[in-house]
């Protein structure tokens, strides 16, 4: 047991003689002057001393506490065994910050009060030389720390804060250039500044981010789309949501108005191509087009575009709601979070089956005459090359342009500048060798569907021969 003591002993004072010796040389190659046996004790013992970093539990409380782009910290010397440069080497590490400290001796320095007969904390004096007094054990013995002003990107305190040792004062900066300045004042200055190349103090000044905010509030007041302003300006991301209620009130205020609105109902067999038809439609005459695709919610997405295209109409909406979201009048769409304002003049509907052959008669007898009023009903089929939809006009208003038969693929080519495989320059292609057999459709040529509801064909359940419906 006593000679493990020894060699404990022995062991602790090479170790002591070794730090000592460092840091000596140390001190002696930055100042040229020798340190006082006070200093090289408290140094060794820094150097003996562990540097701890922040727990998980800290880390995780700043998280919650701080979050910021500018700091001021502060490290008493003891807690970084008087080495600048396990600060600095966390800065340096991270190019983008930009920032500037020194060492320094508080303010713990005191001056003999002769009148009042007591020590006082007053300026700190100079040396004849003119250089500050500073604290080596005698009555300027303001405690010894790093200071620094760090500039970073936005992050929280805990991110920040665990880079540094546990016993850092972390601190939010609320004036970045003021925090600059007194980091590197001379007055308390021991060493330094040390400082990130080019850095600059921080200017108060305006925020010009809020300039950008309000110019595109008011494009977008004017009847600007935000999301292609955005598109234009990535930045206007931040201010998403003023632009969505800007546009809200655009929206509202040009729905007050009465609204020209041509409705169309197209049906025919499934393959057709009736869908793809419609959204070409609208964006052959450069309009935006709404797909309405949720019947649960159907006007959650819709953002004031002036096309609807109501895809796959199966009779799940009420022909209540059919009507009045066809009405010229202004009108209030229902959607969640928050009601829209309808801005379209142009709405089409796809669908298998005639609107009749989706409502019973008794629901749909008495809404017949306004549908015929407001929608005009074409027939769709795919010709005999198996590329043209043609078209039938069967009921209602005729459709403002006459609708020609024509090719999809002429179509598509149109809208994206690209011929689709097969076809020539045109967007057209040549007649197959065998020509598919054009398919039946479900209104014969003599059928005035929704015109006169006493024809059998046009409605799904049996009538005699005076249109009266049979149990």
């Amino acid at each position: 047991m006593q000679g493990t003591s020894l060699q404990k002993d022995y062991v602790w004072k090479c170790t002591v003689c070794l730090v000592w010796m460092s840091t000596f040389l140390r001190h002696f190659e930055h100042d040229g002057n020798f340190p006082t046996k006070m200093e090289v004790l408290g140094m060794a013992l820094s150097f003996v001393r562990e540097i701890r970093y922040p727990s998980k539990k800290k880390i995780s409380q700043l998280n919650h506490m701080m979050n910021s782009s500018a700091w001021f910290i502060t490290v008493p010397s003891k807690y970084v065994h008087g080495d600048v440069s396990i600060i600095t080497d966390v800065l340096r590490g991270h190019p983008s910050w930009s920032w500037i400290g020194q060492k320094e001796e508080g303010d713990g320095s005191t001056i003999w009060n002769s009148e009042k007969k007591t020590w006082e904390k007053g300026p700190r004096p100079k040396a004849p030389d003119g250089g500050w007094l500073y604290g080596d054990g005698g009555k300027y013995n303001g405690m010894r720390h790093y200071c620094f002003f760090v500039a970073t990107p936005q992050m929280h305190g805990g991110t920040f804060a665990r880079l540094f040792p546990d016993q850092t004062d972390i601190e939010v900066c609320r004036r970045p250039d003021a925090a600059a300045r007194y980091v590197s004042k001379l007055e308390t200055r021991i060493e330094g500044p040390w400082q990130s190349p080019g850095f600059e103090f921080p200017k108060q000044g305006k925020r010009t981010d809020l300039a950008t905010r309000d110019d595109a509030v008011k494009r977008v007041l004017a009847g600007a789309d935000p999301d292609e302003l955005m598109r234009k300006d990535p930045k206007l991301l931040a201010f998403a949501k003023y632009l969505d209620r800007a546009y809200e009130i655009w929206m509202k205020e040009k729905g007050k108005g009465m609204r020209d609105v041509h409705c169309l109902y197209v049906y025919g067999e499934a393959g057709v191509g009736k869908s793809l038809w419609a959204w070409l439609y609208g964006k052959r005459h450069d309009r935006d087009v709404y797909r309405l695709t949720d019947y649960v919610h159907p006007w959650d997405a819709y953002r004031g575009e002036s096309v609807v295209i109501v895809e796959d109409f199966d009779g799940r909406m009420r022909l209540d709601d059919v009507l009045r979201w066809t009405d010229r009048y202004p009108v209030e769409l229902t959607a969640r979070y928050a009601n829209k304002r309808a801005l379209y003049d142009t709405v089409i509907f796809t669908s298998n089956r005639p609107m009749s052959g989706w409502y019973g008669y008794d629901e749909f007898e008495p809404k017949q005459r306004p549908i015929n009023r407001r929608i005009s009903t074409v027939c769709a089929s795919l010709g005999s090359d198996g590329d043209t939809i043609e078209f039938r006009h069967v009921a209602g208003p005729e459709w403002p342009e006459k609708l020609a038969d024509e090719s999809l693929r002429s179509m598509i080519s149109e809208s994206t500048g690209v011929a689709p495989s097969g076809a020539d320059g045109h967007g057209y292609i040549e007649k197959p060798e065998t020509a598919p057999t054009k398919v039946s459709q479900p209104v014969t040529d003599d059928e005035v569907y929704p015109v006169d509801m006493s024809s059998p064909k046009a409605l799904p359940f049996p009538v005699d021969e005076n249109g009266i419906p049979i149990d």
